[in-house]
């Protein structure tokens, strides 16, 4: 989703459960990752990306997420990632989402070309845009390398990048110091049993 009006980029990683009922654990990292990786890697040409989540907690994918950041930063890349804090309230982007939403449920979604006219019907600003990508199994390549931060749910702003690749930044809040923890694993150890 494309916002003309601000600029912005916004991933939607399919939040409307209708484009994912053929596609298992619709929500898991592996499926979240897959379209991540694709976005970030054909439409965003940057040193640094700022991103801002909802925090999935019960979704056991923010764990995932943090291995597959601090795998791109072995390329240079350097990510700053914000969470909203659980019971946040609505945002501009939910107000976008919003009218896709009361579009999409004014409407028939039967293919893709309904989900895209349903985006692009739904105000002046946004336009979808139609792709494919290939589903990696990215949470078992990345748990070779790269373990849970303990915690995570105390934390809201995580920093990452190549010159401390041992490393990730983690902030309570923006205005809190921050504190270092490392996620990265000896070769070949796991958590499974």
């Amino acid at each position: 989703l494309k916002n003309h009006t601000s600029g912005s980029i916004i991933i939607c990683l399919p939040s409307i459960k209708a484009l994912a009922r053929t596609v298992k654990k619709a929500h898991g990292p592996n499926n979240v990752l897959s379209m991540l990786h694709y976005h970030l890697h054909n439409n965003l040409a940057a040193d640094t990306i700022h991103l801002h989540c909802d925090y999935c907690v019960g979704q056991n994918k923010n764990e995932s997420v943090l291995g597959y950041f601090m795998w791109c930063c072995s390329t240079g890349l350097a990510i700053e990632l914000s969470f909203m804090r659980v019971g946040r309230t609505r945002c501009a982007v939910d107000g976008y989402f919003g009218l896709i939403k009361q579009q999409w449920r004014a409407s028939e979604n039967d293919t893709l070309e309904d989900v895209e006219h349903a985006v692009k019907s739904s105000c002046p600003a946004n336009t979808a845009e139609m792709f494919t990508w290939k589903w990696r199994q990215w949470d078992t390549f990345l748990e070779q390398y790269f373990g849970p931060l303990k915690g995570i749910a105390n934390f809201q702003h995580f920093t990452m990048t190549a010159a401390n690749m041992q490393h990730i930044s983690c902030r309570e809040a923006p205005d809190r110091e921050s504190t270092l923890f490392s996620i990265l694993r000896k070769c070949g150890a796991s958590n499974r049993s």
